[in-house]
């Protein structure tokens, strides 16, 4: 359980870094961090990029939605190639970035199953599914928006970004721990439940319903007339106490 609310938490701030238009939040939870000598430097997460500069009350931040940035506008084609993979790396993250959000709730609810005494192979199998498939397919995203919005492999190193904080959290909740959490309960046998009860309460095989064969005295003969002298004794069935 702890380990899914702090996965889930830093999924969370990742993702509230990655839709931020701006502000505090944007500025300490970006994805992607871009300096230049001349326009100073510029925050990026997948919905917004801002540019930031020094004003006389502090840092003044010029705000751009992504899905306004004219590509063709940049005279290098390298750089009119980075700002496109860049681009459609940011509109490939929105689904996954909510997809890993959600999936976080069934694995919590599927952990509790197994910790509950409702563990079964359907239980597990969830579990793993929402840990390792979620996680791989969360990652493959990551990289694509790394190699888009980051490394800039056109522009040449000079011209790289900067991985920001917002980035590694969502990184580490939504990739790292669930696969710890997918191969620690992929190892972890399907336990039964041993004290579950019958809920046919009148099966004659319970314990409750168990009878013997005791010998028993008969003071009377059978027609009930005179006492048997003989000390013969009669078998009868007795429950079991």
């Amino acid at each position: 359980f702890v380990m899914n609310l702090v996965g889930f938490l830093l999924a969370l701030a990742g993702a509230a870094g990655g839709f931020a238009k701006g502000g505090a939040l944007m500025q300490r939870l970006h994805w992607a961090e871009w300096e230049d000598s001349h326009k100073g430097r510029t925050y990026a997460g997948i919905k917004w990029k801002c540019r930031a500069s020094a004003g006389q009350v502090g840092e003044v931040q010029e705000c751009t939605a992504l899905a306004d940035v004219d590509c063709d506008a940049w005279a290098d084609q390298s750089t009119r190639r980075a700002c496109g993979l860049c681009l459609t790396a940011c509109k490939a993250m929105i689904v996954p970035v909510i997809v890993a959000l959600i999936t976080y709730l069934t694995l919590e609810l599927n952990v509790r199953k197994r910790n509950s005494g409702k563990d079964s192979i359907q239980a597990k199998v969830m579990t793993c599914f929402a840990s390792l498939f979620g996680g791989t397919n969360f990652l493959l995203v990551i990289l694509a928006y790394v190699k888009g919005c980051i490394t800039m492999e056109d522009e040449g190193p000079e011209k790289q970004g900067k991985l920001g904080l917002g980035l590694l959290c969502i990184g580490v909740g939504a990739c790292g721990l669930k696969w710890f959490c997918g191969v620690m309960n992929l190892f972890l046998p399907v336990e039964e439940n041993l004290d579950e009860e019958d809920p046919d309460t009148g099966d004659s095989d319970s314990e409750d319903n168990v009878y013997c064969l005791v010998p028993k005295t008969v003071s009377e003969s059978e027609d009930g007339s005179s006492p048997r002298s003989d000390g013969s004794e009669r078998r009868g069935w007795r429950k079991r106490a």
